[in-house]
């Protein structure tokens, strides 16, 4: 199909890093429903590629690797790339990389960054008066 030789050439041609051989698994039994699977330490990303009369369309899908703690599935979710069926293009793919990047991306605790400033002792009711009673045993 000729939509997964346009994917591993733009896959190749973003992503010099990676291999597509190494990296990438096809499922390319159905022609007509293709499913690429490719991973991160965190997540498994899955690409359909659908093609009907009105040409070839893809969605994806992040499927986190490991359940989260007191549950017993992973999670999933569908990555948006456009409103509706999104036509199988670079563009489209361009998008999909872009999700998958600030998907993956995690936050930087700042060193720089003020601590959270304490809050008044009005603001605190149950912990001031624990503290009254506690100074006053002493």
């Amino acid at each position: 199909m000729a939509a997964i030789d346009d994917l591993k050439e733009w896959f190749e041609l973003d992503l010099r890093a990676a291999s597509w051989d190494r990296n990438v698994t096809v499922d390319d039994s159905d022609p007509a429903n293709i499913d690429i699977r490719f991973y991160t330490d965190v997540n498994e990303y899955q690409l359909t590629i659908t093609e009907d009369h009105d040409g070839a369309f893809i969605e994806a899908t992040a499927i986190s690797r490991k359940a989260r703690a007191g549950q017993s599935e992973a999670r999933s979710r569908h990555l948006p790339l456009s409103v509706g069926r999104t036509p199988f293009n670079q563009r489209a793919w361009r998008r999909l990389l872009n999700a998958v990047v600030t998907n993956e991306l995690v936050r930087i605790q700042r060193q720089d960054m003020p601590e959270k400033a304490e809050e008044p002792e009005q603001h605190r009711p149950a912990r001031a008066a624990a503290a009254r009673r506690a100074g006053a045993r002493s």
